[in-house]
């Protein structure tokens, strides 16, 4: 009896969870595809049909995380904010889907380690690159357009900034150092936007 289409996605599902697990477990390196079968409970064959190898799975890995941050930066950029303060709840939304969601958590975590392991080979690759930054950029730009930015700073520069805060959170958070309630992931944010403003951005703030 052929699976339907629904049944194929869930084995596909429970085959990457899988992978996270082993590849968080042993490391992307020392991790192998027959690993992963074990782990989910399913053939070789089934793994090679749903991801012909390892380079196939990191290249799901780094689609998901595209995704995730894509929907992020959409929510940020449809709040109708101005751009300083859409930067704000975008950082937000993204500790706080770090702090909170456990499965995206593990992913980026993996994703993390992964990158310091496998640099080279997500740097080669197109299909592997970093999760596309043009929307970040577009709404960094617009700031700028608008002075709501440092004078000085290119949008590249800005952006490069916030992601070395937010791994920061990150690494804090993973290593337990860390447990922010929503409130101080809301200041945290604060903090980040006002980091990349002019103080003439500040002024209606309530802990400026």
């Amino acid at each position: 009896m052929r699976r339907t289409k629904a049944e194929a996605a869930e084995t596909r599902e429970e085959i990457f969870r899988a992978g996270i697990r082993v590849f968080a477990e042993k490391g992307y390196a020392a991790g192998t595809l027959a690993d992963v079968a074990r782990a989910a409970g399913v053939t070789r064959g089934a793994i090679y049909w749903h991801f012909e190898n390892k380079k196939a799975f990191l290249g799901e890995m780094v689609t998901r995380l595209t995704r995730a941050y894509d929907e992020l930066l959409e929510i940020a950029r449809n709040s109708g904010k101005e751009p300083a303060h859409a930067i704000e709840l975008a950082v937000e939304q993204i500790i706080l889907r770090f702090a909170r969601d456990g499965e995206f958590r593990a992913l980026q975590e993996l994703m993390m380690i992964t990158m310091v392991s496998q640099g080279d080979l997500l740097e080669r690759d197109e299909q592997l690159r970093s999760p596309d930054e043009t929307k970040a950029i577009s709404v960094l730009a617009d700031a700028i357009r608008r002075n709501q930015l440092h004078g000085g700073w290119s949008p590249l520069t800005a952006l490069h900034s916030i992601e070395a805060v937010i791994m920061g959170v990150f690494m804090m958070i993973r290593d337990g150092k860390l447990d922010p309630t929503d409130e101080e992931i809301r200041q945290l944010a604060a903090f980040v936007r006002r980091g990349i403003t002019p103080a003439a951005e500040h002024k209606g703030d309530r802990n400026a």
